[in-house]
């Protein structure tokens, strides 16, 4: 959403205002790929980048805290040391004022909405010298993502029930998890990923997909790494369910990746959900045993939630549901028992033995 960005009129007297002077330029660093000094510019100001804003107003302020409203184009206008300029903008959407940079160097550490002019800025003419930028940036602050509803179908939200966590300052999670089996005995494992409810077709009590728990492998590990992630939204997600051997020296992999996350919560809890892409395949040797399980040319498009509660050492109260959106291509195996599931079918899952544990 827009938002007006103004400065305060100065009400306890101009000696207060946030200012900077030339002199000072050499405390702050250099600004690459900006003004480079080479040739004496008109006062002007330039808008960096040209989407950051769709207004911008320069303003000096004159007796009894007035406004005088300055019109660049004007090449007769002339200043005063000690004059005070003020910016007054309207951002687009996503943008924030950042801070201006005068020649290239910027003016304050800080973002500042004017500045004062001082003996350095002006020539014999009482002209400004120097050539100004706005500069804005993205902010996150602001980022507005879109409600879960317009993402997820409903009978997914539906079937995930309290484990969703709504709000708009999630915590950081753009590392890497990852869970394990836990052996018990020689002949026994508590599952690192466990079915907890499945729902097909919206509650069609004819399928052919399992319905039993076939996550109990005996080398199972979930692993999933978010990225890029800016307050609600990350950059990239990958989700990877391993199932250990399967055919002799090779292992069963289901590979899911999505390059655009959203994630609600407040606190330590959170809520992410967006769309991925899932595929199977079989690790080194996929050629050999392809006739086995044809399905791994298939790439599956799922509507995707996790939720839980960030921790020192994870994620605890994990919940993952997805729901099928459609295939790259019709398959025989799809309603099979045991092997894929049908559009439309929810699968829940928990980690009732062992919570996601970082894995850096």
């Amino acid at each position: 959403m827009n938002k007006a960005l103004r400065l305060l009129l100065l009400l306890i007297g101009l000696t207060t205002f946030i200012c900077s002077s030339c002199s000072k330029d050499k405390d702050f660093p250099d600004v690459p790929d900006l003004y480079d000094g080479s040739e004496q510019l008109p006062f002007n100001i330039k808008i960096i980048p040209v989407e950051g804003c769709d207004t911008l107003f320069l303003y000096r302020i004159i007796e009894n805290n007035d406004r005088d409203t300055l019109d660049l184009a004007d090449s007769t206008l002339v200043f005063n040391p000690g004059d005070s300029l003020v910016l007054e903008t309207r951002t687009n959407n996503g943008y924030t004022f950042i801070n201006w940079v005068r020649n290239g160097r910027i003016v304050s550490n800080d973002p500042i909405y004017g500045f004062k002019l001082d003996t350095v800025d002006i020539d014999t003419s009482n002209h400004v010298k120097y050539h100004y930028e706005a500069r804005f940036g993205l902010d996150y602050a602001l980022q507005v993502i879109p409600p879960i509803d317009s993402i997820i179908p409903a009978e997914l939200i539906k079937a995930m029930g309290r484990h969703l966590h709504f709000g708009d300052t999630p915590p950081r999670i753009d590392t890497c998890f990852i869970v394990q089996n836990k052996r018990i005995s020689d002949d026994s494992v508590r599952p690192a990923m466990r079915l907890a409810r499945f729902v097909h077709n919206h509650d069609d009590p004819t399928t052919t997909y399992y319905k039993e728990d076939s996550t109990q492998a005996q080398d199972q590990q979930v692993t999933i790494r978010f990225s890029g992630q800016h307050r609600c939204i990350a950059e990239h997600a990958r989700f990877v369910h391993y199932w250990g051997e399967v055919f002799p020296e090779n292992e069963l992999f289901e590979e899911c990746t999505s390059d655009t996350i959203y994630i609600m919560g407040m606190g330590d809890f959170f809520t992410a959900y967006y769309r991925h892409k899932a595929k199977k395949r079989i690790s080194p040797d996929e050629e050999s045993y392809a006739h086995y399980i044809n399905d791994f040319q298939l790439i599956r498009e799922e509507w995707f939630i996790i939720s839980g509660q960030r921790t020192d050492e994870g994620i605890a109260d994990c919940r993952i549901g997805t729901c099928v959106k459609g295939y790259s291509e019709p398959s025989s195996n799809i309603g099979v028992f045991n092997r894929l599931p049908a559009i439309h079918d929810i699968i829940i899952y928990d980690f009732p033995y062992e919570n996601l544990r970082y894995d850096y």
